[in-house]
């Protein structure tokens, strides 16, 4: 556990890090397009924040790629065999992103009334409607963090021989906390445990990170058409229908990973590519500049 510490603190203080170094730019932006010119309210305003926030997840998302905490290329690192087809994964993944959403509009019913901030679900949907907010959170973020919970935290635990169920619950439970209440975080733990399926399964951050993606734009789409509307007022689901959409998501999710499941039951891993040493008396001739 001593790594997944390690990837959290480093991920928090290059969060901060990352947030301190567009602070001055953000400002700027703010009084160009806000045109509030006011400094005591700087830390309200959509621009601000939005700017802000693209630091502290751009200049992590950096760092763990370049230091290879999480591996982000295209290429599987098993071979899956006759029964595997990608364009299937990426369907499979889309109908999980579908089921989570489904069971997390039951988890909101259940949760809103313990945890619904005013301000921080304002706070939200200013920057969603931001460009450079909607950015982040539609697709930054998700890229972020599935790099972080899965590509480093759930990869790290795996590799320890830890009990593969186990993993990717503590995965999902670190993931749902890290996001600071139980709204969010109820959601969190429905995605992080799907998408840590996922991963488990094909090893590979992209399906995961498609299901993130969609969630997440999804979520910003109907945030940005109900908002204002009398849904948002008397949005409340009677309880039988909360309790058929959520069991309708659990059924969802577990046929999807099901059959990503099945699809990729007979991976074996591809062998490292082998490098061949030069032949005797071989001289590499120098390259000629081209003229």
């Amino acid at each position: 556990m001593k790594a997944v510490f390690k990837y959290l603190i480093f991920w928090l203080i290059l969060q901060v890090a990352g947030a301190i170094i567009l602070a001055l730019p953000a400002f700027c932006v703010s009084m160009i397009a806000g045109g509030t010119g006011n400094i005591e309210n700087i830390e309200s305003d959509p621009w601000f924040l939005s700017i802000i926030f693209l630091g502290s997840e751009l200049l992590p998302l950096f760092v763990f790629w370049k230091m290879k905490y999480a591996r982000l290329n295209f290429k599987y690192d098993y071979d899956f065999g006759d029964s595997f087809s990608n364009t299937k994964l990426y369907l499979w993944a889309a109908v999980i992103c579908v089921g989570c959403m489904l069971l997390n509009t039951t988890i909101a019913e259940y949760t809103s009334a313990y945890d619904w901030d005013p301000g921080l679900i304002e706070e939200i949907r200013s920057i969603g409607k931001n460009p450079i907010g909607a950015l982040c959170i539609c697709l930054v973020g998700p890229i972020l963090e599935e790099v972080v919970f899965r590509g480093a935290i759930l990869r790290r635990l795996l590799e320890k021989s830890w009990k593969p169920w186990v993993a990717i619950l503590v995965s999902a439970i670190i993931f749902a906390v890290a996001h600071g209440n139980l709204i969010q975080g109820g959601a969190a733990l429905v995605l992080g445990c799907a998408m840590g399926c996922v991963y488990y399964y094909t090893r590979s951050l992209w399906p995961c990170i498609l299901i993130h993606v969609l969630n997440n734009t999804t979520s910003t789409v109907l945030d940005w058409t109900l908002a204002g509307t009398s849904y948002e007022e008397t949005g409340a689901i009677p309880v039988g229908t909360s309790v058929i959409i959520g069991v309708a998501g659990v059924v969802l999710i577990y046929f999807a990973v099901q059959k990503i499941a099945k699809m990729t039951q007979n991976r074996t891993p591809l062998p490292p590519p082998i490098e061949l040493p030069p032949m005797p008396g071989y001289v590499e001739e120098p390259t000629r500049p081209v003229e």
